[in-house]
């Protein structure tokens, strides 16, 4: 089943969530390790282009669960929620999908605020669309910081829901992300 059911999410769907997870908690980490390191660290820079190749990877991989979740559709919530538990969800989702596509650009805006491209694995490139912005550069680089720590945090609030609704509410709705 390629596409999502009236209880459960298709193939496709349930693989671009999971594949998502490492790719995101990668991310963070090691966004959080060159956050930490010096400039000159010879580390730095294999880092520095790993974590961009990644997360142009993880953009990507964004773009095309979005186009599929327009093109199919979540199926719906089966459990009687109160409006604000549903309103709540929503928003989260939606804070989320916001946040996965503001994180890898406020990062290829950082990355090109030098005023180079961003270099992907195989030497290949993504041009800055804007001149140099060293003035920016700085705050950019911690816009995408707190970016990416308040997806962090909503990612831990979605699994704390998920974990709430399976465990103390006794609803199996995990069955319907995982493979059975």
């Amino acid at each position: 089943m390629w596409k999502n059911s009236t209880n459960r999410y298709g193939l496709v769907a349930r693989w671009l969530h999971w594949a998502m997870v490492p790719l995101l908690l990668g991310l963070l980490a090691m966004g959080l390790w060159l956050t930490r390191m010096d400039y000159n660290d010879p580390w730095y820079q294999t880092a520095s282009r790993w974590h961009e190749g990644v997360g142009v990877l993880a953009f990507v991989l964004f773009v095309l669960r979005l186009l599929w979740r327009l093109w199919d559709p979540p199926p719906p919530d089966p459990f009687p929620r109160p409006l604000w538990q549903t309103r709540l969800a929503r928003g989260v989702h939606r804070l989320l999908y916001l946040l996965m596509a503001l994180v890898p650009l406020s990062g290829y805006l950082f990355v090109t605020a030098k005023g180079g491209p961003v270099t992907l694995f195989g030497g290949l490139t993504i041009p800055a669309l804007f001149g140099k912005l060293p003035a920016m550069e700085k705050m950019i680089g911690q816009l995408h910081l707190l970016l990416a720590l308040a997806l962090l945090g909503l990612v831990a609030l979605h699994l704390l829901a998920t974990l709430k609704h399976q465990l103390l509410d006794k609803e199996d709705i995990l069955s319907r992300i995982f493979a059975r």
